[in-house]
């Protein structure tokens, strides 16, 4: 392969690979899997892995209300950032929709959509049937915000706002569940 061709097939293997499957919740790097956390959270420095505290933000839900992280304080949430076009992101949404009925109100789950539109995302959303709260990220700042590199990415964060655990790639429920329980148990 040589010229554009060679920078075509270079392109699409990154999109490949940024668009990542797999679980790693069995082996994740350390910077992806530190779920210690101890301490004041108030103290903590913020950032998006475990041990610090969840940068806030302010994004539109594909119902049109505003949806800040602040809002959400006193409560678990799980944060799952991905996309329509990608498989693995798909893939795993049956599973949050089963994860959701399961913990019902212990944690709160919001899925941000990287750089669609909302009547993309909606229309997505509403012929799946799923019923957690889904917010769309334009421009991708609260991904760049959150250091998302590979989708999905999935941030767990206490009732306190510290980032309890953080995951890139696909999850099944078995995976799902601990995280999404360590994150209502840290109070």
């Amino acid at each position: 392969i040589e010229g554009p061709r060679l920078f075509l097939a270079a392109a699409l293997l990154g999109l490949a690979l940024s668009c990542s499957g797999g679980d790693k919740s069995t082996g994740p790097t350390e910077e992806e899997d530190d779920t210690s956390l101890s301490g004041n959270t108030s103290a903590l420095s913020v950032g998006p892995y475990a041990g610090n505290k969840a940068p806030d933000f302010t994004l539109t839900s594909i119902d049109a209300a505003q949806v800040t992280l602040k809002s959400l304080a006193g409560k678990p949430v799980f944060l799952n950032f991905w996309a329509t076009w990608c498989g693995p992101c798909v893939a795993e949404m049956p599973d949050i929709e089963a994860l959701k009925r399961e913990l019902s109100d212990k944690i709160q789950i919001i899925g941000i959509d990287l750089r669609e539109s909302t009547a993309t995302v909606s229309s997505f959303v509403r012929s799946k049937g799923y019923t957690w709260t889904f917010v769309t990220d334009p421009n991708g700042a609260v991904g760049t915000l959150y250091k998302v590199d590979a989708i999905p990415t999935s941030v767990f964060i206490d009732a306190a706002g510290a980032v309890t655990a953080r995951r890139v790639g696909s999850m099944s429920l078995a995976a799902m569940r601990p995280l999404a329980n360590a994150a209502i148990a840290s109070d």
